[in-house]
């Protein structure tokens, strides 16, 4: 695991549970080795047992409640760090995980990210702080920032496939697509079958125009995962790269079959129906997607070049509005 290599790590430490089912540090270190591959709910079902067999409460739970912020869960990741003594509550780490499961939540997401600053100017070396900032940088699209942030934390922690893949997707959000490939590629190396790793890689080839590549790393994908949502969208996405729109819808088409509410299809679909006339088609697809997305600018222009299309001006404002 310090070398590196968490993929052999948790061959190994699967090994070594089998053997000795009580044994607390190979469960920590199991959790440990999966949280470095991005893999939250094996690293949870770990650490959960290594806790009730009473390996170090602090660590156990600190690494615990990584574990259910990588998944979403912040309830019990709050639930986790309420239970630790009241002596580590000033922790800087503990403090950074609790305004890190505190992100989700509107009400209190501007003090939570004016904690998050205040820990990292007092600890530069506050990875958790430093982590939570370039998410919530990304998703406010200010990418220097999330660039920064996150090039700070890879530094304090780089065996963190997540960090990279975080990394990753900042560049593909500036659409520096030659940037994003090695941070995708990097990721790689701690979990070969990374899903997210591979859909960054097929984005990042796309961007770059090599469709070939993007194909083959696509292919992948549908191996190692047959029923990945993003598959016929990425699909789709290199067949219009191409102007192949035949392809485009069909590939679609099978997308929202799966998942008839997949955002990044809805609105794919919903250009295309407007470049080939289809109207009212395009306006429901853009309006389911502008439902789901409603702060999503891209969207909205699109709908309100439908509106335009269909003489209704004053809807087209409205949309922008």
């Amino acid at each position: 695991l310090a070398a590196g290599d968490p993929a052999s790590a948790v061959t190994y430490l699967r090994g070594a549970v089998a053997k000795d089912l009580e044994n607390p540090e190979a469960r920590l270190l199991l959790g440990q080795a999966y949280l470095a591959q991005g893999h939250a709910q094996p690293a949870a079902k770990e650490l959960n047992r290594a806790l009730t067999l009473g390996h170090d409460p602090v660590r156990t739970s600190i690494l615990l409640a990584r574990a259910h912020i990588m998944a979403s869960e912040r309830e019990k990741a709050l639930e986790v760090l309420n239970k630790l003594p009241d002596s580590e509550q000033s922790r800087g780490d503990v403090a950074a995980l609790r305004s890190a499961a505190q992100l989700e939540v509107e009400e209190v997401l501007e003090a939570a990210v004016g904690n998050l600053e205040s820990l990292l100017e007092a600890d530069p070396e506050n990875v958790e702080a430093a982590r939570a900032l370039a998410l919530v940088s990304l998703r406010n699209e200010q990418l220097d920032a999330a660039r920064n942030f996150a090039s700070q934390a890879l530094r304090l922690r780089e065996l963190d496939l997540p960090m990279w893949i975080l990394s990753g997707n900042i560049e593909l959000k500036a659409q520096e697509y030659a940037a994003a490939l090695p941070l995708f590629e990097q990721a790689m190396k701690f979990e070969p079958q990374s899903a997210p790793g591979i859909l960054g890689i097929v984005r990042a080839r796309i961007g770059l125009g090599e469709f070939d590549s993007a194909k083959n790393e696509l292919g992948r994908l549908l191996t190692a995962f047959p029923d990945h949502p993003e598959y016929n969208f990425l699909k789709a996405l290199i067949a219009a790269e191409q102007d192949d729109d035949a392809l485009a819808r069909e590939a679609l088409q099978k997308a929202l079959s799966s998942d008839a509410n997949h955002p990044s299809s809805l609105l794919m679909y919903g250009v295309i129906q407007h470049k080939e006339g289809n109207l009212d088609q395009a306006r429901s697809l853009l309006q389911r997607y502008i439902t789901q997305e409603p702060d999503d600018l891209l969207g909205r222009k699109a709908l309100a070049t439908v509106h335009l299309s269909s003489q209704e001006p004053a809807l087209a404002v409205a949309v922008l509005e």
